[in-house]
């Protein structure tokens, strides 16, 4: 943008002592004191308010300026940030950054401060520990349960997207993978299909054998290995509603519904959209991370694996596996869900969370 005839930054070619230079603003700290308790994150675009960033751009300037409070806190000690935004002497947007302390402040060094920016906008999320899912979904089944019968996200959002991609499923045997409480299972059979139910979660499946009765077949099986119970051309189409993204070994589950299937057989899948993920999480759209999802409710505090990716991973996953994809939806809540949860229905035809895919075998 050019100069602001009225902005001194603009004017001068950009802020003073400036310390890094990020995407959205320029991070300054004074070179004097030597040990830096502020710091001033200024926004490249010449914009009086926030508000008069486009949205991306808002998005990367408070990132940066979260980014760096993060980074003087870690190399000061500080035990609060305080934030400032005022601009009455300089009508161009920046955000002050002061560390506060409560008891003697360590040292710190302009290049400490910097080295620390510098790893924080380059550093990976935190790589997740759980190695036991199974027993993390035992353990918050009747949560979950309720999640899946009656939430906005999963009863009203995805599983309507869910059917509406299978389709016709009347007189079809069709295998639920992860079908947890069974909420699916009995759409589906309500429609219908013959089902089966795959879950490595017991309790879930206690919870799905309530729920349908003893003349549906429920199978406890670790969604991590091969699906050696069933025959090649067992099934004319398969469900997965958002269990993908907690998956490591995706592609040989991918491998195994393929072989499940009959020819010319169809798979519907749901999984968290990866630009939902990219908003929420920050860092790189293109990083390939299992990192965590908390789930902290009345009722427990679980953490389970979640797999953020980029479509272009996610395509090439599914079709790797010898599927050909027919429909790719990126599905809004139907609207006569609106007043069910207004605020909910307008963020969710605002923004993407969940992708619905379906695909087929060859002939």
């Amino acid at each position: 943008m050019p100069p602001e005839p009225e902005c001194v930054i603009c004017a001068g070619g950009g802020p003073a002592d400036v310390l890094v230079e990020l995407d959205a603003s320029d991070v300054t700290v004074p070179l004097e004191p030597a040990s830096p308790d502020y710091a001033c994150v200024v926004s490249r675009s010449h914009v009086v308010e926030p508000f008069e960033l486009g949205g991306l751009h808002r998005r990367r300037y408070f990132e940066e300026v979260m980014l760096t409070a993060r980074a003087l806190r870690d190399v000061t000690g500080a035990t609060k940030i305080n934030y400032e935004i005022h601009g009455n002497t300089i009508p161009h947007l920046h955000t002050h950054l002061y560390a506060k302390f409560s008891g003697d402040r360590p040292s710190a060094t302009r290049d400490r401060l910097a080295a620390a920016i510098d790893a924080a906008r380059d550093s990976s999320l935190r790589q997740s520990q759980v190695t036991d899912v199974p027993a993390v979904y035992d353990s918050m089944a009747a949560w979950f349960e309720r999640q899946t019968e009656s939430s906005f996200y999963n009863a009203h959002y995805d599983q309507p997207a869910v059917l509406d991609l299978a389709g016709d499923v009347s007189g079809l045997r069709i295998v639920d993978i992860g079908c947890g409480p069974g909420v699916y299972l009995a759409a589906l059979r309500e429609r219908g299909a013959s089902v089966v139910g795959v879950d490595g979660s017991a309790e879930l499946l206690t919870r799905a054998r309530a729920r349908l009765g003893s003349d549906v077949e429920l199978r406890h099986h670790d969604l991590e290995s091969p699906l050696e119970m069933f025959a090649d051309g067992t099934f004319d189409g398969a469900v997965s509603a958002l269990v993908y993204h907690h998956l490591d070994n995706r592609v040989g589950l991918l491998g195994e519904l393929r072989r499940v299937l009959r020819p010319g057989g169809w798979l519907v899948l749901s999984t968290s959209h990866p630009v939902s993920d990219w908003l929420q999480s920050g860092g790189s759209y293109f990083a390939v991370e299992r990192t965590d999802v908390e789930f902290d409710r009345p009722g427990g505090a679980w953490t389970v694996p979640f797999w953020r990716m980029p479509l272009t991973v996610l395509i090439d996953e599914i079709l790797s596996a010898g599927f050909v994809i027919e429909r790719l939806v990126e599905p809004v809540p139907p609207a006569d869900r609106a007043v069910l949860d207004p605020r909910l229905y307008r963020r969710l035809t605002d923004e993407p969370a969940f992708i619905v895919v379906r695909a087929r075998t060859g002939a």
